[in-house]
């Protein structure tokens, strides 16, 4: 069976990873499996994050490493300003494709205990913790997008017929050949047939226009964001109480946390705010972006952020718009399949993003390899050809099944994000007033949170993959025998 995998970030790295592990290997004259990742950047030289200041004194730009003079706008969605953090629900899923994989993550990241929530007026307002309470040592990893990927790619390269596996080429259009058979047009010309092709190429997915040409474009959420790294001294509520600290105002949004092993002594940060217009590389330049920073954070009484915005000055360069991918009816048909942000765009707010990348990957890989044993094990080896109606079906109950086991998973989360959504933008001060009541009774009366929100360990962390396969393929399978019984009946 021949994957192509178009995008080769962290859903579809990790996705050759699953698939490399789980899928069973083809009796004669089943040819063996082709995996292949097509990635349209070429990776960079080096993992430091290249936004990186120090804490200990204004924008340290050197003259070789100059900034640009117009920002730049990016799509990215699972990350503002570099960063992301990998819940314990992805964090369990890396464990699952090697232990090495797993510690090889964690080494580069910080494993934070607490989400610490504050007032933009200087006020403590709640705490929580963001560990797996099943799985002790399990926590939420901040860290570099880079840095994830980095580890993801260099254990593709090194696992089975890694090296040369992702091919840096840019995939201009996917579709149907004349054979019926999905087909990956490049844009220098050349053309590519597949059994099966995988969009895990983020919000504007090639594939997903593929399967359904126009519709459903992202949709920008009214917010967008800038962020970084700063080098110095991780501040106290990070690195005592291993915590990620999220403020909140009356127009707008801070965040900070450790993005690397303590002794690194590296910082990300974020900051979001609501914008009904989106911004544009032609109307919005550095110093613009800049200022706006600092007058947007003026009057917030957390010295961390006040050191941070001075530390970073001139070198905030990239605005990042939030992205959503709009509910769609299903996630691939004719061979086409879409996981990670080509199928469900997350808010940034949820903190899944990359977890949900992973859970999708695993997820299509338990599927593929069910049906594609069935196929292995139920079929003569003298008729079997190798191709045809067994690996069409094959690839259509897979689609199906993965639609039916992960859209409401993400649709709950998506939900629940867009509740936390509302105190992001500008709200006013009797809105901002009432949001801090409320964060402060959360923390002090935990099970009304519980109550809105639902426990996070129980909603988030402990959804278990294996068993909402097995479910989904045997509501399937139930229901494909009853409209087989239902026209055998009609027939007759």
């Amino acid at each position: 069976m021949k994957i192509i995998i178009v995008g080769g970030g962290i859903a579809g790295t990790s996705l050759y990873l699953h698939l490399l592990q789980h899928l069973p290997n083809p009796p004669a004259p089943y040819p063996p499996h082709e995996l292949l990742i097509y990635e349209s950047h070429e990776p960079k030289p080096s993992s430091s994050p290249s936004t990186s200041t120090s804490l200990s004194s204004p924008s340290s730009n050197s003259p070789e490493s100059e900034p640009p003079t117009t920002p730049n706008l990016t799509p990215s969605t699972t990350t503002i300003g570099g960063g992301l953090a990998l819940a314990p629900n992805g964090m369990r899923i890396l464990a699952r494709l090697s232990s090495e994989l797993h510690e090889a993550v964690l080494a580069q990241g910080f494993a934070n205990e607490r989400f610490i929530f504050r007032s933009a007026r200087g006020w403590r307002l709640s705490s929580m913790p963001c560990t797996d309470a099943r799985v002790p040592g399990e926590a939420c990893v901040s860290m570099s997008r880079m840095g994830l990927w980095e580890v993801l790619r260099g254990f593709v390269e090194a696992s089975g017929d890694g090296e040369g596996v992702i091919r840096y080429k840019k995939v201009a259009e996917v579709g149907q050949g004349a054979s019926g058979k999905p087909i990956v047009k490049f844009e220098d010309g050349e053309v590519e047939e597949a059994d099966l092709v995988v969009g895990a190429d983020g919000v504007r997915s090639v594939v997903k226009k593929g399967a359904f040409g126009e519709g459903y474009a992202p949709v920008y959420m009214n917010q967008a964001g800038v962020g970084g790294f700063v080098k110095g001294p991780l501040p106290d509520e990070v690195k005592r109480e291993k915590g990620m600290v999220f403020t909140f105002g009356g127009n707008g949004f801070f965040g900070y946390g450790s993005s690397a092993s303590e002794e690194e002594e590296s910082l990300m940060w974020w900051s979001t705010y609501h914008t009904p217009s989106l911004p544009t590389s032609d109307d919005l330049s550095i110093p613009t972006i800049t200022t706006e920073l600092r007058e947007r954070h003026a009057a917030w009484k957390d010295p961390v952020i006040q050191t941070i915005i001075s530390s970073v000055a001139d070198s905030v360069s990239s605005i990042y718009p939030t992205w959503t991918t709009p509910p769609l009816p299903h996630w691939g048909r004719n061979a086409l399949i879409l996981i990670g942000d080509a199928a469900h765009a997350l808010q940034p707010t949820s903190g899944q993003g990359a977890s949900q990348c992973l859970e999708d990957g695993l997820t299509l890989s338990l599927i593929l390899s069910h049906y594609l044993n069935k196929v292995y094990n139920e079929t003569d080896a003298s008729e079997q050809s190798g191709s045809g109606v067994d690996l069409q079906a094959t690839i259509d109950a897979t689609a199906s099944v993965l639609y039916a086991v992960r859209e409401p998973r993400v649709r709950e989360i998506s939900d629940a994000a867009k509740k936390m959504d509302r105190g992001k933008g500008d709200i006013g001060v009797v809105g901002e007033m009432v949001m801090c009541g409320f964060m402060w009774l959360f923390g002090k009366v935990p099970w009304i949170a519980q109550l809105l929100f639902g426990d996070m360990n129980e909603r988030l962390y402990a959804w278990d993959v294996d068993a909402e396969v097995k479910k989904g393929i045997a509501k399937y399978e139930t229901e494909a025998r009853t409209e087989s019984g239902t026209a055998t009946a009609g027939a007759a």
